[in-house]
């Protein structure tokens, strides 16, 4: 009953203090649509221009006059516009002034060095401004080239009949939704400060175990017949249920009004958020314990978290497939439940960095690192005491 009786007194505590409950939660709700809305543009898909390109045709042979039709076919289109130029300096000028991508050009002798077995290419000048267009061309023009050549080879090898070749469609087209299956700039935001918002509750967690160690009250809460254990038990609880009850405000507000997506398992929802609230609590208690005073603690903590939460990748996105900087981004606690997080909404097709762990991994992370930190803050607390 002491355990219970504590955890209330430290949750009613809380609550009074309307000035800490309604930062503590207006800031993330506040933070999710600033940023979300802000930097949404991330998160969202957009569709490729056509390509301007210059074209000029130096080859009066048969496999000139195939490029020129292969240039003109409807799927070509919808990828290139090709303009027609009378000359190199032309297209140079056009690609040099920015107006098109590239130049392509077939050389005069492109037929006949195909058709004597030589290797010959289609010439292309790329703009520097302008990478990964250019690797569209490329690929397009590569493809055609190697495509020419083998069919050369092959028609040498088969030069008794008549080679002719007919064109199929391989690939059967069906429009792939997104929607779902990756957050918007809101989604990953509510998230972000989700995390933020309990992780920022170890300075609550620090300031309440002060009281039983560094204040000046702490001498009439050890007169009490409550035991030592029974109160950072009930302290610990107490703290934990207010960082849930907080989450679930945060949740619920965000999903209703600014329509974030949750996701539908909640329960899993809720193991996660009560697995990082563990965290934060016993990671508040110990800094303040090894600190030896409660604000000191509150201002190093917060320092902390807003580190740990850029490194998490909560206020700017993150984006690496880099083992070097994922390793990084694990140093960091706030990533744990939020790679959780995202696991458990997007059924695990989101990800946007390497993950070492599944979802029960980084709960499991979590549980593992606040028992090595409770463990250290008895271990401080009994050097303290003695």
């Amino acid at each position: 009953m002491n355990i219970l009786y504590i955890a209330l007194n430290t949750i009613k505590r809380n609550l009074r203090d309307k000035k800490a409950l309604l930062s503590s939660i207006l800031m993330p709700i506040l933070m999710i649509i600033i940023l979300g809305t802000a930097l949404n543009s991330r998160f969202q898909s957009t569709e490729l221009d056509k390509l301007d390109i210059c074209y000029l045709n130096l080859d009066s042979g048969t496999l000139g006059k195939e490029f020129d039709r292969f240039l003109e076919d409807e799927e070509i289109k919808e990828i290139l516009n090709v303009k027609v130029v009378t000359s190199i300096e032309e297209g140079e000028k056009l690609v040099n002034d920015k107006k098109a991508v590239s130049l392509l050009l077939v050389p005069q002798d492109y037929s006949e060095k195909t058709e004597d077995g030589k290797e010959a290419t289609i010439e292309i000048y790329n703009t520097k401004y302008a990478d990964f267009k250019n690797t569209i061309v490329e690929n397009i023009v590569d493809a055609y080239n190697s495509a020419g050549n083998t069919i050369m080879a092959i028609a040498k090898l088969n030069s008794s009949n008549s080679l002719s070749y007919t064109r199929y469609k391989a690939v059967d087209e069906s429009v792939l939704s997104t929607e779902g299956n990756s957050p918007r700039g809101i989604d990953y935001y509510a998230v972000a400060m989700l995390v933020l918002a309990i992780m920022s509750s170890a300075g609550f967690a620090g300031d309440v175990i002060s009281e039983d160690y560094f204040y000046d009250v702490s001498v009439r809460i050890k007169s009490t017949p409550i035991k030592s254990y029974e109160r950072l038990i009930g302290k610990i609880i107490g703290c934990v249920f207010d960082i849930f009850i907080k989450a679930v405000i945060i949740i619920v507000f965000s999903k209703f009004v600014y329509k974030v997506n949750w996701g539908n398992n909640f329960g899993m929802i809720a193991i996660i958020v009560i697995s990082a609230a563990v965290f934060s609590t016993v990671f508040g208690m110990f800094v303040a314990m090894v600190v030896g005073n409660g604000s000191k603690a509150s201002g190093i903590l917060n320092i902390l978290n807003n580190v740990f939460t850029f490194g998490a990748g909560g206020y700017a996105v993150l984006l690496t497939r880099e083992l070097g900087e994922s390793v990084m981004m694990h140093l960091s606690p706030n990533f744990y439940p939020q790679a959780a997080l995202f696991n458990v909404i997007y059924s695990n097709n989101y990800s946007v960095n390497i993950h070492f762990f599944n979802t029960f991994g980084y709960i499991s992370m979590l549980w593992a690192a606040a028992v090595l930190l409770f463990i250290g803050f008895i271990t401080v607390e009994r050097r303290r005491v003695r």
